[in-house]
């Protein structure tokens, strides 16, 4: 058993703005506090742009938590950054969202949101509705990056929130998201290759889906809680899959395609379920579930030289494996 195995909390950078800018090398710093603020930042020309940067943080402050504050950033050239540094940059209250894009080389994102029902505001129909019904609606704040070399980082600490994150058309990019609290759910798309993400989330009812299409990418994804659910789906050749569930109920989808790749799955609680899904040759797939009982693991590979390694401890547990 590994009680107490994961979670080395992720140290969270900064966000921070202000006032448009499009030269190079412009830098923007903005304060506001209250409810309903909004905010757009347009440095679409220049590299080196910042907005908000090692301690000239962006704040948007929601102290009474009502209503929703948001920004809009669109960052084109190279070397930009939003929130970049240890400044405390942030978003607090209820409903407030971020939409960034950044279409440059080596450009970095560091969000920080605290709060409730953060990233599911951008709802233009004016009606406060569930999380899935925000989801279904694309309702739903974004970071977009389309370039090589960049970074995103997403903490989001409390209930209800959301995030969708894109990486396209690049190579060595990485993102990581950190969401603490119950009912929280995150979309990860990244396309290229030599590219990483990494989630964390803590609490119940959490959300992961994750895509990654092209060679040698990586995920690593840890929740810890109960009835959280996790699915990924890579593609080419090459990537590897690492999950980590603590908890009851948790679900756990895996589909790679292609060869030579690898999956590791550890789940730890009572009623655990997993499915994984190889198709190409020589793939690989470990996994443990360890707990008192009812634990279920669905293993399918398909064309030759592949190999699958399953423990399972307890009582009542249920394996099936196809190759």
């Amino acid at each position: 058993m590994m009680k107490g195995f994961l979670f080395a909390s992720v140290s969270l950078l900064a966000i921070g703005f202000a006032p448009a800018a499009s030269a190079g090398g412009s830098s923007s710093f903005t304060n506001q506090t209250g409810s309903n603020q909004t905010l757009s930042v347009d440095q679409s020309t220049g590299n080196n742009d910042y907005v908000g940067f090692n301690g000239q943080s962006f704040l948007q402050q929601n102290g009474g938590g009502s209503g929703g504050n948001n920004i809009n950033i669109f960052q084109g050239g190279s070397g930009n950054v939003f929130g970049w540094g240890f400044g405390g940059s942030f978003q607090s209250g209820t409903e407030n969202y971020a939409n960034i894009t950044q279409t440059g080389t080596g450009s970095g994102v560091n969000l920080q949101q605290t709060g409730s029902r953060n990233g599911v505001s951008n709802d233009h129909d004016g009606q406060t509705e569930t999380l899935s019904t925000e989801i279904s609606e694309n309702e739903i704040s974004f970071i977009n990056q389309t370039a090589s070399y960049s970074t995103v980082n997403v903490f989001e600490n409390g209930n209800g929130n959301a995030f969708f994150i894109n990486q396209l058309n690049g190579f060595f990019d990485n993102l990581t998201v950190n969401q603490q609290g119950n009912e929280n759910y995150v979309t990860m798309s990244q396309d290229g290759s030599n590219l990483g993400a990494s989630v964390w989330q803590i609490g119940n009812f959490n959300t992961v889906n994750s895509t990654q299409s092209g060679s040698y990418n990586t995920l690593t994804a840890y929740q810890l809680g109960s009835n959280n659910l996790l699915s990924n789906t890579q593609s080419s050749f090459g990537n590897t899959a690492f999950f980590v569930q603590q908890g009851d109920s948790h679900q756990l989808t895996n589909n790679q395609t292609g060869a030579g790749n690898n999956a590791v799955a550890y789940q730890y609680g009572v009623s655990q379920v997993a499915s994984l899904t190889q198709s190409g040759n020589s793939n690989s797939i470990f996994g443990v579930q360890n707990g008192p009982a009812t634990n279920t693991v669905t293993v399918n590979q398909s064309t030759s030289g592949n190999v699958a390694n399953y423990n399972q401890n307890g009582s009542g547990n249920t394996a099936t494996i196809h190759q």
